[in-house]
């Protein structure tokens, strides 16, 4: 119950921004679930070109997610927003946000397909190979990343921003030659001590290079502007951080360029 309500508030009900006016809208299928994620191409691409998947948070692509797309689009990098849900499904209710976490976490081999074709998506629009792509997500997106890398996929950098690592899946991780940049608040309640020490253990294991960043005095959500009068609201421990989001941002950029070295 404490692992399924993680999930459900790892994101704030945020108003879906047209794709349209951020990138170009892609759409495609897993099965007979109709999908749509966002493209975006850099105007000043880096040299080689790199690309990075971004998984949004439980509520589906939100203007938190878009805004850090378009920030990583600037930065140089071709960019897709994956769909994780389904085209129509972008909520600002609770409860409507309860009926896709259940249909997610009830179909786990599915998702890890929407998973799959949404990394197929971004290496066909941006004509990249899977070692020129990298993985960033938040909160459920980042528990799916850290997920697909329990099942063996293979990208040569992965990072995570107040995700748990606990995944729902017993996989443990295979041997990777990637990396991954594991950020979350140390004042964070939804981060189990264990999981971290468990994620620790398996990358051990598996000879996955994890760069662990657990930030003072920061708490959930830290990147998601908004975030303090959430927690507020629905008394939960949500805090925006601009120092953290900013040392986060530094730490990303970095991290990117040393991995696909």
């Amino acid at each position: 119950m404490q692992r399924f309500i993680f999930l459900l508030l790892c994101s704030f009900m945020m108003p879906w921004v047209a794709a349209g006016e951020e990138g170009k809208p892609v759409p495609y299928k897993v099965g007979a679930l109709k999908m749509e994620g966002l493209y975006l191409k850099p105007t000043k691409p880096i040299s080689p070109a790199r690309g990075v998947l971004v998984l949004h948070e439980w509520y589906g692509i939100n203007d938190h997610t878009l805004q850090f797309s378009k920030w990583l689009q600037e930065a140089g990098y071709h960019v897709f927003v994956a769909d994780l849900f389904g085209k129509t499904k972008r909520t600002k209710h609770p409860k409507e946000a309860e009926s896709f976490v259940k249909e997610r976490m009830a179909q786990p081999e599915q998702s890890h397909a929407i998973f799959q074709k949404a990394l197929e998506v971004l290496q066909t629009e941006a004509k990249l190979k899977i070692a020129q792509i990298a993985g960033v997500g938040f909160c459920f997106g980042g528990s799916s990343l850290i997920d697909a890398l329990r099942r063996g996929v293979q990208l040569p950098a992965v990072a995570t921003f107040h995700a748990n690592p606990a995944t729902p899946f017993p996989i443990r991780l295979q041997e990777q030659k990637g990396r991954l940049l594991f950020v979350a608040g140390a004042d964070d309640p939804f981060i189990p001590k264990a999981a971290v020490q468990q994620l620790i253990d398996e990358s051990f294991a598996a000879k996955l290079r994890l760069e662990l960043h657990l930030l003072p005095r920061v708490k959930h959500s830290f990147t998601v502007a908004g975030a303090t009068q959430m927690g507020h609201e629905h008394h939960l421990p949500f805090e925006y951080s601009p120092e953290a989001t900013a040392e986060a941002k530094v730490l990303l950029l970095d991290f990117l360029g040393r991995s696909f070295q």
